[in-house]
């Protein structure tokens, strides 16, 4: 699951190396992101903190990070109270937090291209659809 963010981090992010490297160590043991977050938000108590070292140490770019938590996910984490840090964690895995951005071959490029099209000619999603499609930026053809 590790796919070597530690190499690629430059301490500006404010997460302790301890800390990231316990997810780091986690992970690659197999625990899955949810599981690590909670360890560390427990442990720790600092949420944020441990957004950023899970996130990190699963190779997801620092840019990538900021950017999610700058559309609102940082303010989910602010809803749950001590002992729910699981719970959190879940939330945070199903609006895309610890999604580990993958490159599309030619066919995965093509059949992106073909479901953003549909979407749009169909005007939008019904609520709940939209948490899903809302993991992927928009491409330059303005088809979300």
């Amino acid at each position: 699951m590790w796919v070597g963010a530690m190499d690629a981090w430059d301490g500006g992010t404010g997460v302790d190396s301890a800390v990231l490297t316990l997810a780091h160590d986690r992970l690659e043991a197999g625990c899955a992101p949810v599981g690590v977050f909670a360890e560390l938000a427990a442990e720790t108590g600092d949420w944020y903190a441990s957004v950023w070292a899970v996130c990190l140490a699963l190779g997801i770019p620092a840019s990538d990070v900021e950017r999610r938590l700058g559309h609102g996910m940082a303010e989910i984490a602010t809803e749950f109270h001590p002992g729910e840090e699981e719970l959190c964690g879940e939330v945070l895995e199903t609006v895309g937090l610890f999604d580990v951005p993958r490159p599309l071959d030619e066919r995965g490029t093509e059949i992106e291209y073909l479901l953003r099209a549909a979407v749009g000619a169909l005007g939008g999603m019904p609520s709940g659809h939209a948490v899903t499609r809302s993991r992927f930026p928009a491409d330059s053809s303005g088809v979300n």
